[in-house]
């Protein structure tokens, strides 16, 4: 690897991402149309090496490299004065009526939900689906019993919920989907369906190979049909990945009704940035 090509790729890739992990970026440079090195252990710690010092050398903005493993919990911003505060209380009151929303899937046909294995493509996923009001629920493996408690007991106040699923292709990304449904079913009687998206064995076909795991109790049962091979969800590019959440929620959307909740919602919107506008000449 030459340093100061891995700076120029690493900018070309962070400027298709809002922010990205260093294994992100580093499964994308190991994939097509890169494929700038070998998918190896020795490579990555070598290329984890570099990033770091590229970022220290300002070379690579480090506010650009997520790490969703290691956040601080800080107290909020202060004002730096009492005018500060009030001028900032005065653009939310006005700009309210953008926060406003309606059920836009009250009158469809299905509910929808996103469970995603891993929690660094959960915001790169949550980009689209939250555009059509769609929860995104990262998993980071399996999920938790929390989790999936809190889903079922909301499941019974709708007809029928499809939860997408996103996960890696090997022993544990393939068994996650399977052990949601099967311990959601314990845990509630409602209609629902779990409908694998990504990674899929035609996904698989042009995506870079890790070793599979062989500690994973799973791995023998993997490997007998797949291989010792296996592949990670962060290897997809993030348009395909992001196009990929788009349709397949669409698939599920009756547009005539969407379209109508559409028009509702903006008239409402503009019934109450109006009322907002007329506070002002009381105030």
């Amino acid at each position: 690897m030459k340093y100061n090509e891995v700076v120029r790729l690493v900018n070309e890739i962070l400027a298709q991402y809002n922010e990205a992990t260093v294994r992100q970026i580093y499964y994308r440079m190991v994939s097509p149309p890169y494929q700038y090195m070998a998918n190896t252990v020795s490579m990555y710690t070598s290329f984890d090496k570099m990033l770091t010092k590229a970022r220290e050398e300002g070379l690579v903005n480090w506010h650009r490299i997520a790490d969703h493993t290691r956040s601080s919990i800080s107290p909020a911003e202060p004002y730096q004065s009492v005018d500060s505060f009030m001028e900032n209380l005065k653009y939310n009151l006005e700009n309210w009526w953008q926060r406003y929303t309606i059920d836009m899937w009250e009158k469809q046909d299905y509910r929808l939900r996103i469970l995603v294995e891993k929690d660094a493509l959960s915001r790169i996923i949550a980009d689209i689906a939250l555009n059509y009001k769609v929860s995104v629920i990262p998993g980071r493996g399996y999920n938790s019993f929390t989790q999936l408690m809190g889903q079922a007991i909301t499941l019974g106040d709708v007809d029928k919920t499809i939860f997408l699923y996103f996960g890696d292709f090997d022993p544990s990304g393939l068994d996650i989907d399977r052990s949601a449904y099967d311990r959601l079913s314990d845990y509630t009687d409602a209609d629902f369906d779990i409908i694998r998206v990504a990674l899929t064995e035609d996904d698989i076909a042009n995506l870079p190979p890790n070793p599979t795991k062989i500690l994973d109790r799973r791995s023998a049962a993997y490997v007998s049909k797949y291989g010792d091979r296996c592949w990670e969800l962060d290897a997809l590019p993030p348009d395909e990945l992001r196009d990929r959440v788009r349709q397949s929620i669409e698939h599920y959307i009756d547009q005539e009704k969407w379209q109508a909740d559409q028009e509702r919602l903006t008239q409402e919107k503009s019934l109450i940035k109006d009322m907002i506008s007329k506070l002002g000449k009381y105030s």
